[in-house]
């Protein structure tokens, strides 16, 4: 909603220019999390070692330009630039507080979630899960791939089916020892002692959200959209 929202700002600006607008719209792609390989069976039996998208949000703006294989002209992208940078410098574009912004390392939301992963690699329980789903994926034809990380999976060069065969041992491992649920519990406890002390700052970010949310909303209606 923010980013189609800054989308009519800043083709308004450009309008207003008598500026030829960029072609653009607003779609969004939410992909399989692999921090730790492949856990959705459904997936797995499917896409084998593919990461695939989950799900795409429409979004809401359009500019209704298409240009052809030689792609907008010159002004065209330096008028959007223009644009946004004016009206962030004025303070007329609102905050983009997606997920993948509050989770970089400059943002307290940022610095929680990465302290809480780390302390999650270094608890003596994700060893033992690790070493449980080790002695499986083994006990199952699979080696480890030390270049893949602690839950890398040796693909090698086998066929797609082959591929999806292995992906679903694999994700058999993972269910048999629980691993994701226990993973997921012990990070939520290290986020959980990790936010106590920082509520406040929370709280100011949530309230930039919602009032981010409160001023596109107002955008939206006023384009129709």
């Amino acid at each position: 909603m923010v980013s189609s929202a800054n989308a009519f700002l800043v083709e308004q600006c450009v309008k207003a220019q008598g500026r030829p607008l960029l072609e653009g719209h607003t779609d969004f792609e939410v992909r399989e999390n692999r921090r730790y390989g492949p856990w959705v069976m459904k997936l797995a039996e499917v896409n084998g070692w593919e990461s695939v998208r989950i799900k795409r949000a429409d979004g809401i703006y359009d500019s209704g330009v298409r240009y052809g294989p030689d792609g907008p002209p010159g002004d065209a992208v330096e008028a959007s630039r223009e644009c946004r940078s004016e009206l962030e410098s004025t303070g007329d574009l609102i905050p983009e507080m997606t997920p993948g912004w509050a989770a970089t390392a400059n943002t307290v939301v940022g610095q929680l979630s990465s302290q809480a992963t780390d302390l999650t690699y270094r608890d003596p329980e994700y060893r033992q899960v690790n070493a449980q789903w080790l002695a499986c994926i083994k006990a199952e034809g699979l080696t480890l791939d030390p270049a893949n990380g602690e839950w890398g999976v040796a693909r090698g060069n086998s066929s797609k089916e082959q591929q999806i065969r292995d992906a679903v041992k694999d994700v058999r491992c993972k269910q048999k020892h629980s691993v994701m649920q226990r993973l997921s519990d012990i990070e939520a406890q290290y986020q959980a002692a990790l936010m106590a002390p920082k509520e406040a700052q929370l709280a100011e970010l949530a309230k930039a959200k919602q009032d981010a949310l409160a001023r596109a909303r107002k955008v939206l209606a006023e384009h129709g959209a």
